[in-house]
């Protein structure tokens, strides 16, 4: 209830444009993008780079990060640096995509508010979107949930998507845009051409 309550805090202040530069991303009326808040590192959805100024990983966040890394869900080295938290609101929804790779693997998903379905893609990685929904492998995302999607064929290949939800559903998503040697994901790439995921 914390995280909730502090993420509508941060939404308001947001609109009021308190935060800084891109921390709040408004949503898009077209459905295509639902408010968001971005800590630690910015991504530029329209451009796809990593970038920009946002505010730093809140203690909350961060506190969370830690619960995660004691409870096993992720690894001490896989601690993220980055983190969006967004808010969907009645019959908003998360259009099919596939994570960038200019974010280190895992990435973890936590459900808060309502529970909602995860739609996964076929073999070929795609979903399938008609008007009755969304064809693919569905896994529930019950409240309090969390979603580990690591280096491999559902991170990297795979779409995923929520469809229309019902009420209103928050997410927390965290990332690192580090990798091993220490270098940003997007500055290895820039330096070797390599796709690093």
């Amino acid at each position: 209830q914390a995280l909730i309550e502090f993420a509508m805090d941060q939404l308001a202040r947001g609109k009021r444009r308190e935060l800084a530069g891109t921390t709040f991303v408004p949503a898009q009326r077209n459905g295509k993008r639902c408010a968001q808040l971005q800590y630690g590192i910015a991504y530029n959805y329209a451009e796809q780079t990593v970038g920009g100024q946002v505010e730093p990983l809140p203690a909350i966040l961060l506190q969370l990060a830690e619960k995660l890394v004691a409870e096993g869900i992720i690894s001490p080295q896989q601690r993220p640096n980055t983190a969006v938290i967004a808010l969907y609101e009645d019959g908003e929804g998360l259009p099919p995509h596939v994570e960038t790779k200019d974010f280190a693997r895992p990435i973890c998903t936590l459900s808060l508010s309502n529970p909602v379905d995860m739609c996964f893609g076929d073999k070929a990685g795609r979903i399938d979107v008609h008007p009755g929904g969304m064809d693919g492998f569905l896994v529930n995302l019950p409240r309090r949930s969390a979603l580990v999607m690591q280096d491999g064929l559902c991170a990297n290949d795979v779409q995923h998507a929520v469809g229309p939800v019902k009420g209103r559903w928050m997410s927390v998503t965290l990332r690192n845009t580090e990798v091993a040697d220490g270098l940003l994901v997007g500055e290895r790439k820039a330096a070797t051409g390599a796709v690093v995921g």
